[in-house]
């Protein structure tokens, strides 16, 4: 079996961590290949190292393992991409709606990863479709397209348009544009709804609309979104945690050619995941 580990921030605590996941795994015969600012991080020398997509299309790991909260599980996008190839998360953050593995126990992860008991569930991703002329690499986000006024306190302008029809042109702090499993995110903060990760939606939420008239849209994936600004001079876009700013180009949205495959650990579920990590429905007197 060969593995790809991942972090975005290694501390004293985390580093600690961090070796005894990598002491585990090579002790149980599996190559361990670290990202290379981690190896460097973790005072590691070694040859099996990666620092791209294409680094992971030739090496052809088994999994990639990311290491921190739910952004650096967001992050590990980037590297896999189309390759399939799925992802663990461990807990090395706050919440971890994602990142399912407690950080202390590398030997239950080895055990269902070798034996083969866990799940694999199917994530469906968003494309910017102009992305590469709008200097976005990769033009591809797990959680959300968001769209706001940056710094600035005032409301910007944002216009969208599903299919050939405009959707609304609208004064807010900015929009998402979300799919399921960012459903859980931002978009959730913004009132907009949960959605289950294997429905074939997107949503598109106005953050702060100045019309109280705007609500959460559900839409199929099989849609092309459009949005487009009317004063860019001081807005951003984001892609998950990736920032840049924004531009009068209209950016076109759509679902993905390829999933994301996230594993999930024996005994957890969404539902499951939604009642521990979110509390949702929690009832005292039930």
């Amino acid at each position: 079996m060969v593995v790809c580990f991942f972090a975005r921030r290694v501390d004293t605590q985390r580093k600690q961590i961090l070796k005894k996941w990598y002491n585990r795994f090579t002790a149980n015969n599996i190559r361990v290949y670290l990202e290379k600012s981690l190896s460097e991080a973790l005072d590691i020398k070694t040859n099996f190292v990666f620092e791209s997509y294409h680094d992971l299309k030739s090496i052809k790991p088994n999994f990639f393992i990311a290491f921190g909260g739910d952004g650096t599980l967001l992050d590990s996008l980037i590297y896999v991409q189309d390759l399939e190839i799925p992802i663990v998360g461990v807990n090395m953050g706050k919440l971890g709606y994602l990142v399912l593995n407690d950080p202390s126990d590398p030997d239950r992860v080895i055990s269902y990863l070798t034996s083969g008991n866990y799940a694999i569930e199917k994530r469906s991703v968003l494309q910017i479709v102009n992305g590469k002329e709008l200097s976005i690499d990769p033009p591809y986000a797990l959680n959300d397209f968001v769209l706001y006024r940056g710094e600035y306190s005032a409301t910007i302008t944002v216009e969208v348009v599903l299919g050939q029809e405009r959707l609304a042109i609208f004064k807010a702090d900015g929009v998402i544009v979300s799919t399921p499993t960012g459903s859980t995110a931002y978009s959730l903060s913004c009132g907009g709804p949960i959605l289950h990760p294997q429905t074939k939606t997107f949503v598109i939420t106005p953050i702060a609309p100045h019309n109280l008239n705007l609500r959460p849209v559900v839409v199929p994936d099989t849609e092309t979104i459009e949005v487009s600004l009317i004063n860019p001079e001081r807005a951003v876009l984001s892609l998950d945690t990736r920032v840049y700013k924004a531009t009068t180009k209209p950016y076109e949205i759509k679902k993905a050619s390829f999933f994301i495959y996230l594993v999930r650990p024996p005994e957890s579920s969404f539902i499951s995941s939604l009642r521990e990590k979110l509390f949702w429905a929690s009832d005292k007197r039930f």
